[in-house]
C-alpha cells in the first residue's frame, strides 16, 4: 500500500511542477517577435514592432490594436504608407510601424507587410501588447534596456517561437521579415503574458549562462 502511495505522490508532483512550465510555454496565435525601441539619433516616426504567425492557420488582424500604454488602431494597407494587408499567412510576418513610409524608406527593398499605426516606446522599459478584435490581450511583452538595443541602432529578438527570451540582433537595423539573428552575449527573459478567455499565464525571470 505505500508503493502505490509513494507512485501516486510522485505522480501528482510532478503533474504540479510540469503544469506550470506548460502554461509559461503556451503563447498566442500571433507573437511579438522583434522590437526596434531605440535606434541610433531620433527615434521619432522610426520605431517598429515585428510580429509573427505561430499558427498554422492565416490571422487577420482587421479591428486589432497595438497597446504601449494607450490602445492604437492597426492601419489597413495601404493607409498611411502601408503595403500588402491584414492578413498574416502561417508562419508570416508583419511589421506594425508608427510610420509605414518612414519604415520602407529606412527599409529599401522590404517587400513583407507593413501596417502603419502609432507607437511611442520608452527608451528605458516599456510594455507592449497586442489586443485582439474582441478586446483580449493576445500577447503581452515587457522589454528593459538592459535586455540591450539601448540607443546603438539595434532591435530585440525572441530567441524562439515558444521562448520568452529576447536577445540583441547582430544585424544594425534589425532583421525585419527575416529569421531572428540575434547576439545572447546579454540575456535577458522578457516578462510574458498571454490572456485568453480570462486566462493567463506569465513567465519572467533572468538567465545570465
Amino acid at each position: 500500500m505505500f508503493k502505490h502511495y509513494f507512485s501516486f505522490l510522485i505522480v501528482a508532483l510532478s503533474v504540479l511542477l510540469f503544469f506550470p512550465l506548460v502554461q509559461a510555454l503556451a503563447v498566442g496565435p500571433v507573437i511579438i517577435n522583434e522590437i526596434m525601441y531605440d535606434l541610433q539619433g531620433t527615434d521619432t516616426d522610426h520605431e517598429w514592432v515585428e510580429i509573427k504567425n505561430i499558427s498554422d492557420q492565416a490571422v487577420d488582424l482587421k479591428d486589432w490594436r497595438f497597446y504601449d500604454g494607450s490602445n492604437h488602431l492597426l492601419n489597413e494597407p495601404p493607409q498611411n504608407g502601408g503595403q500588402g494587408s491584414l492578413i498574416i499567412a502561417p508562419g508570416g510576418y508583419a511589421v506594425l510601424a508608427d510610420k509605414a513610409d518612414v519604415f520602407l524608406a529606412d527599409h529599401p527593398g522590404f517587400g513583407g507587410i507593413v501596417i502603419d499605426t502609432v507607437m511611442s516606446l520608452n527608451n528605458t522599459e516599456e510594455t507592449v501588447q497586442l489586443i485582439d478584435q474582441s478586446g483580449n490581450s493576445i500577447e503581452k511583452i515587457n522589454y528593459q534596456k538592459e535586455m540591450g538595443g539601448n540607443g546603438n541602432g539595434y532591435s530585440l529578438e525572441r530567441t524562439g517561437d515558444f521562448s520568452m527570451q529576447f536577445c540583441e540582433s547582430n544585424q544594425l537595423g534589425g532583421s525585419p521579415g527575416q529569421a531572428n539573428n540575434f547576439d545572447c552575449n546579454i540575456l535577458f527573459y522578457a516578462d510574458s503574458f498571454v490572456d485568453s478567455d480570462e486566462y493567463a499565464y506569465a513567465n519572467d525571470g533572468n538567465c545570465f549562462s
